[in-house]
């Protein structure tokens, strides 16, 4: 079987050179739709941040504004984060350092401000030019992309 680490980010603000904040967290549709994929494609899914600290939601992923007016898509990743398995896996999701990566077969990274405050120098996180695993449907270009870039170098 096919196994996946999500690795999120588990800050809520991002720090900029000025010295101001940002809120962080992670990207609703970077987090969602491949993890919908993913477990629909029947692989087993790990999610996971630093220090196993709990994930957030950036709620600004989730503004039917920057959803390109899709109320449908909003509704669906809003009804996908209140599931009870989704709200576990963010409010206790593995610590990643307890983790041994060589038993995945995918990272995936997704996107967010939160990244770049506490995963941007990580070394368990490199891109490598491998294949992504067999297309599935339903699984955008997007999705495709995101799992070669994320995929470990050192496998």
């Amino acid at each position: 079987m096919t196994k996946v680490l999500i690795v999120l980010t588990g800050a809520k603000e991002w720090s900029l050179k000025n010295g101001s904040k940002h809120f962080g967290g992670v990207w609703s549709p970077e987090f969602v739709y491949p993890h919908d994929c993913f477990t629909k494609a029947g692989y087993q899914v790990v999610v996971a941040t630093l220090g196993g600290v709990s994930a957030a939601i950036d709620p600004a992923s989730l503004s039917l504004g920057l959803q390109e007016n899709d109320q449908t898509a909003v509704d669906f990743q809003r009804d996908y984060l209140q599931r009870l398995e989704i709200e576990a896996a963010l409010a206790r999701p593995a610590r990643l350092e307890a983790l041994d990566t060589e038993e995945f077969d995918v990272i995936f990274v997704p996107g967010g401000f939160g990244v770049f405050q506490d995963l941007g120098g990580q070394s368990s996180h490199r891109e490598d030019n491998r294949q992504a695993p067999p297309r599935r449907e339903g699984c955008g270009d997007a999705v495709q992309r995101r799992v070669c870039a994320a995929r470990r170098t050192d496998r």
